[in-house]
């Protein structure tokens, strides 16, 4: 199955590679950001499947296959302004006691092309949405999601964690369950439910949410909970 899996993660970088090539007209704002699909070792059937937005913010990736180390817990001599989400996500998962879940998680994104932000980026022009045609970039949307249930039915979670509500929005199946709720009214904390037929629960984005202390220990809880039965 391994050689499966590295054949398979060969073609797709092949692929992704292609199709970014064919849209430098239609990205003319984040097209040389390059793209990225995967933040760690690629393993069949791991305990946790990590999906979050889009990449973080660092030109210098391979785009040619995933790295040899997991990237979200250890982002090594990555720019620490850009990959604030390893240390919240490794904070989440310590207090969790699910360092080693973190550590040998599979991790992706909904979108594998980079930008600065998922809006607008008023400083630089590098976000998603200073690309200025919709229909391009909902078709290109619409590309990594068919991509992104590739990766899981080939890779095969037990479990799936979404990073940011809105990208849980985007890959949730429908009906799902409120499992908390954000502090002084401000929505929800986290969800449960199935991505692509697998047990999953979203939580409000690490970085993006500016969720509290308190807020944090209670997504530690829900997280252990989750990942009890993969043991």
């Amino acid at each position: 199955m391994n050689s499966d899996i590295n054949l398979f993660c060969e073609n797709l970088y092949a692929e992704v590679q292609q199709y970014w090539e064919s849209k430098r007209d239609f990205l003319p704002r984040t097209w040389a950001l390059k793209f990225g699909i995967f933040y760690s070792p690629v393993r069949y059937r791991p305990a946790l499947m990590i999906v979050g937005a889009n990449p973080g913010f660092d030109s210098d990736d391979d785009t040619k296959s995933p790295p040899v180390e997991n990237l979200f817990y250890d982002p090594k001599e990555r720019n620490e302004k850009e990959w604030r989400i390893s240390a919240r996500l490794l904070k989440l998962f310590q207090i969790a006691g699910r360092e080693h879940n973190l550590r040998y998680s599979v991790v992706t994104n909904l979108l594998f092309f980079k930008s600065r932000c998922l809006n607008t980026h008023t400083a630089t022009g590098q976000g998603w949405c200073d690309n200025g045609n919709p229909k391009i970039r909902r078709e290109i949307e619409g590309y990594c999601r068919v991509k992104v249930e590739q990766i899981v039915n080939k890779v095969d979670p037990a479990r799936i964690l979404v990073l940011g509500l809105t990208t849980w929005d985007r890959l949730a199946d429908e009906p799902l369950k409120l499992r908390a709720s954000r502090t002084k009214g401000r929505g929800r904390l986290a969800v449960a439910g199935t991505v692509f037929n697998r047990e999953a629960l979203g939580i409000a984005h690490p970085t993006g949410a500016r969720i509290s202390d308190t807020e944090c220990h209670q997504l530690a809880t829900l997280l252990d909970q989750f990942l009890v039965s993969t043991e």
